[in-house]
């Protein structure tokens, strides 16, 4: 299943990080490891934030993406189930029948 990994990284932590050279190493590394399909790095509520997109095999692999981020990072972490647009259109005839039965 597809998750939107959101990994808020507190400012005084990535600060702390990128002075001591360790932060570029650090994503690199995790990166390499968890491989997602996609991944941005962007601010969100004033935090360094990196968004991925990940599949996942099950909810055992939660803590294999989480727990570096944790570790790592003290990173804030949320996982939000996500479809692409195959999946969305495989799921319209099940939206359809939520649709009419609340007719």
């Amino acid at each position: 299943m597809k998750f939107l990994v959101e990994a808020r990284i507190p400012t005084d932590v990535g600060n702390r990080k990128l002075k001591d050279g360790s932060m570029m190493k650090q994503a690199q590394a995790y990166l390499a490891e968890v491989r997602p399909d996609a991944v941005y790095f962007s601010v969100a509520e004033g935090q360094r934030t990196i968004f991925m997109i990940v599949n996942l095999a099950g909810p055992e692999k939660i803590p294999e993406i989480a727990e570096p981020l944790w570790l790592d990072w003290e990173a804030e972490v949320y996982f939000t189930p996500v479809m692409d647009a195959k999946e969305f259109e495989k799921a319209g005839p099940g939206i359809q029948k939520v649709v009419k039965s609340r007719m």
